[in-house]
């Protein structure tokens, strides 16, 4: 019995592993079968996080698209609006209400270039009867507010994209 065993255990390392004995060759397989087991399991974890990876991303892109969406659009519509207002104002060939409109949509910034340009003439920088003064109050009355304007209605749109993303 004794050489028996010893035979066996002889044979189970010199034979190739499709004679060998079931009992040794299901623990080799098993061992295989596991170790693929663990690649398959491995390789299904990367797809997995592969996959949250991209819908991470796609879900970043999307905020950054909704937090552009107002500073944006708020420009966009007084643009247009004061587009149209202009357009109104210079059909009437500037005497209609829709110039004063135009003039009133730049509110806080219009106010502003007219005491600018009050304070220049006041201050004696420049004087009221000169081209100087002419010029500057054709800038400081209508390009450069509108300009504030679009700036002003930006930053609003700024405000409340960083409120809405304070509030998520």
């Amino acid at each position: 019995m004794c050489s028996l065993w010893i035979s066996y255990k002889h044979l189970a390392a010199l034979r190739p592993g499709w004679i060998l004995s079931a009992n040794f060759r299901n623990r080799t397989l098993a061992g295989q079968r596991r170790r693929q087991l663990k690649k398959t399991r491995d390789s299904q974890r990367a797809l997995t996080d592969q996959i949250a990876l991209l819908f991470q991303r796609r879900a970043a892109e999307n905020s950054t698209i909704r937090q552009v969406r107002f500073r944006i659009i708020l420009p966009v519509i007084y643009l247009i609006i004061s587009g149209g207002l202009l357009a109104g104002c210079f059909l009437h060939l500037g005497h209609s209400v829709w110039c004063q409109y135009f003039l009133n949509s730049m509110f806080p910034s219009r106010l502003i270039g007219s005491v600018v340009s009050q304070a220049l003439v006041t201050w004696g920088i420049v004087r009221q009867d000169s081209a100087a003064c002419k010029l500057l109050e054709e800038v400081l009355l209508i390009p450069a507010p509108f300009l504030l304007t679009l700036i002003q209605y930006y930053l609003i749109g700024l405000v409340t994209d960083k409120l809405i993303t304070l509030q998520r």
